[in-house]
């Protein structure tokens, strides 16, 4: 049978901190044709209790530093493992970084893979979460900015409506929301997937 480019050059979904982690997890035991899978974290246990085989470790020592501090730490780190990213990347023609904004892994790590993948001519989409209404309007408004910068680097940038998670936070629980969350982002995953990575195929389907 002849190969085409998927099956040649296989699409990778990049989980990044706890909510990559937990939708890559999710997706894993599906064993889903030309999909692979990569998880970066500075939580080094969780790192190590995942059946994700491919992981990349930006391990801080700055856990008592604050918030803004912490993202600087893990940012730098991301960048001085560029080289390790590059090659867990293995050649893919398309990258699906999953993450959530305003926390600290994520909103560090995104925009630095975003901008080695545009580097390394690599197509990426991202899929991104904003935090729940209580967790502030600080965070809100830093994600606000965030959103925007990475919109300027990422070639497709998927933002879930906070609204609808928050709905879910308000009449059940966090944990609720949180599945929530997680299971519509498996399932675009799985739609993105079957369109060939496609965000406009998606709509035709």
């Amino acid at each position: 049978m002849k190969q085409t480019q998927r099956d040649i050059h296989p699409a990778k979904v990049v989980g990044i901190g706890g909510l990559g982690k937990s939708v890559v997890e999710f997706l894993l035991p599906m064993e889903i044709p030309n999909l692979e899978f990569l998880l970066i974290d500075s939580d080094e246990q969780a790192l190590d209790y995942s059946s994700c085989r491919n992981k990349v470790y930006l391990l801080s020592r700055g856990r008592g530093e604050s918030t803004q501090a912490q993202m600087e730490i893990i940012r730098q780190l991301a960048w001085e493992k560029r080289d390790d990213i590059a090659e867990a990347l293995g050649g893919a023609k398309t990258i699906c970084l999953v993450a959530g904004i305003g926390g600290t892994t994520g909103t560090a790590v995104v925009p630095v893979l975003a901008e080695l993948s545009k580097e390394l001519g690599i197509r990426t989409i991202c899929i991104v979460t904003r935090p729940f209404s209580f967790e502030g309007l600080i965070r809100h408004e830093q994600t606000e900015r965030d959103i925007e910068a990475l919109s300027k680097v990422a070639d497709n940038l998927i933002v879930m409506s906070d609204a609808t998670y928050d709905t879910a936070y308000n009449v059940q629980s966090v944990q609720q929301a949180f599945d929530r969350m997680q299971n519509d982002i498996c399932q675009l995953i799985l739609r993105l997937n079957h369109a060939g990575f496609d965000p406009e195929g998606i709509q035709q389907q």
